[in-house]
């Protein structure tokens, strides 16, 4: 078995040349430490790579890929089981010719189940019992081309350019992307890397493999799915609690952001924005020892791309709690019909603004100073032990914020009560996953979802009615007073029955 650490980038196309012309890929191929000679540099070749599922898609939806690949006149088997961060699992096997067509391009040999993971692994019984059903299920063919290069003395990373495309029957998909994998030295290497390329090209990250975008393509593909944060390995300091933590907001945030851009599904900006508030909280954690510039700027740009998503997913919730229950209970009447056609606008016009936001240089920036400060050192906090650290400053926040609640007498005092709250319960949630003290935890947990819910109900009927009618300002009094009497009605038996 390998471990492959591995960091995608989509490129524009129109940035080709750009990235061609990046001053780093006409350095001299460093050499890997005792292994065989560099190859030359910007080497070429022609990839092509079937990949298998089973027609329910057991694979995609166990973020597995199998597929026989065919370059330099030989195909090779590999079996890939993604892990935490970027790492995953990968066995590789050499497959004989096709019998009577050795060295065709296009005949494609079976599986072979001695290339599958040893039978008392999990996922290799698991292929091994299901051989018969795996079929093939869509291609990818590429013109791929790699560099050599030393993003820090010690560690040495391909950088790989892959042109092509993903065919899934009659379905296509290009491809324009650059891979960044760590042959020698520390991870954060595959980081630097992607940043320094970011400095020099607009690219963006992909967190999507080709398998899975291949399988997604032939409708295999798996939901996107978020909960709680679960760490790969229980932390036992304080520092490696900020670590782990920074490397899932990481994977989750940028998995989240490619639903935001590439479809119109309200959980992609809803997701960003609670991904963006567990960073926030988790740092919160450790906010008298992530004093470095890198951490500042961090928390800047966390609070700067939660602003910039915000108003997407405040319409969003109009629509999907508000306007659209209304609307099925009246779906003829005029002044409603206005509501829906404002809403529709100012949410078409408020996702091309997320859109542009999350994909700019200034956000991907973001998500990969992210990812490489999951790998940074943090002397003050790597000190601490975690359990009674954590629990510590969990109990002295949520006296804090209870002690405000007592105070809060303005809609705008319980608006902020609210946003400390779900605070309180993200840090909570970041306690529990480094299995501090857990009934305390699960008390907090408990006791801040009552409360943010509580202040919720109100508070999002006052926004609601405000925003709604800021919507409909430029439209017909008579139609305008209509719609807005028929919300707050609307809006005040939900509270009752609440």
């Amino acid at each position: 078995m390998h471990r492959e650490i591995e960091l995608c980038l989509a490129l524009d196309p129109r940035n080709l040349k750009r990235f061609l012309a990046w001053p780093v890929l006409a350095q001299p191929a460093p050499a890997s430490e005792g292994g065989p000679p560099a190859p030359r540099q910007g080497a070429g070749r022609q990839l092509r790579a079937v990949y298998f599922d089973t027609n329910e898609g057991h694979l995609a939806e166990r973020r597995m890929a199998l597929r026989l690949r065919r370059a330099t006149g030989r195909w090779e088997q590999t079996f890939k089981r993604q892990r935490p961060g970027l790492v995953r699992e990968e066995w590789t096997h050499r497959i004989a010719a096709v019998p009577g067509a050795p060295g065709s391009a296009t005949a494609v040999p079976a599986l072979d189940p001695l290339g599958f993971p040893p039978r008392e692994h999990p996922s290799g019984k698991w292929l091994q019992d299901r051989l018969a059903d795996l079929a093939a299920v869509f291609e990818t063919r590429v013109q791929r081309r790699s560099w050599r290069i030393e993003p820090e003395p010690g560690a040495l990373v391909e950088v790989v350019l892959d042109r092509g495309k993903l065919v899934a029957g009659a379905r296509e998909e290009t491809l324009c992307e650059v891979e960044i994998e760590l042959l020698e030295g520390p991870e954060r290497a595959v980081w630097q890397a992607a940043l320094a390329l970011l400095d020099w090209v607009p690219c963006r990250v992909q967190p999507r493999s080709k398998g899975e975008r291949g399988y997604r393509l032939a409708g295999h593909a798996a939901p996107v799915a978020s909960g709680r944060p679960r760490l790969a390995a229980r932390p036992d300091s304080l520092g490696a609690l900020i670590r782990a933590g920074m490397e899932w907001v990481s994977r989750e945030l940028a998995s989240h952001a490619a639903v935001l851009i590439e479809g119109d599904d309200p959980e992609g900006p809803h997701q960003v924005r609670v991904q963006l508030r567990r960073l926030r909280a988790l740092l919160r954690l450790a906010t008298s020892e992530l004093t470095a510039p890198a951490w500042q700027r961090v928390r800047q740009e966390a609070r700067w791309l939660a602003r910039e998503v915000a108003e997407l997913r405040d319409l969003d919730v109009l629509r999907l709690e508000t306007v659209e229950p209304i609307r099925r209970c009246l779906p003829e009447d005029a002044a409603l019909s206005e509501l829906v056609r404002c809403t529709e606008a100012a949410r078409a016009l408020a996702r091309v603004r997320a859109r542009r936001a999350i994909a700019s240089v200034r956000a991907q920036r973001l998500l990969l100073e992210i990812g490489a400060l999951a790998h940074a050192a943090i002397p003050a906090a790597d000190a601490l032990p975690v359990r009674p650290t954590v629990t510590e400053r969990l109990t002295t926040l949520e006296a804090k914020v209870d002690k405000r609640a007592r105070k809060a007498s303005t809609d705008e005092a319980r608006h902020a009560l609210r946003l400390a709250y779900k605070n309180l319960r993200y840090m909570a949630e970041w306690a529990r996953a480094a299995d501090a003290d857990g009934k305390r935890v699960k008390r907090t947990i408990a006791h801040a979802t009552r409360a943010q819910l509580r202040l919720g109900q109100s508070q999002d009927a006052v926004v609601a009615l405000e925003r709604s009618r800021q919507l409909l300002a430029e439209v017909d009094a008579g139609l305008r007073e209509r719609a807005l009497g028929l919300l707050q009605g609307w809006l005040l038996a939900q509270l009752e029955n609440d």
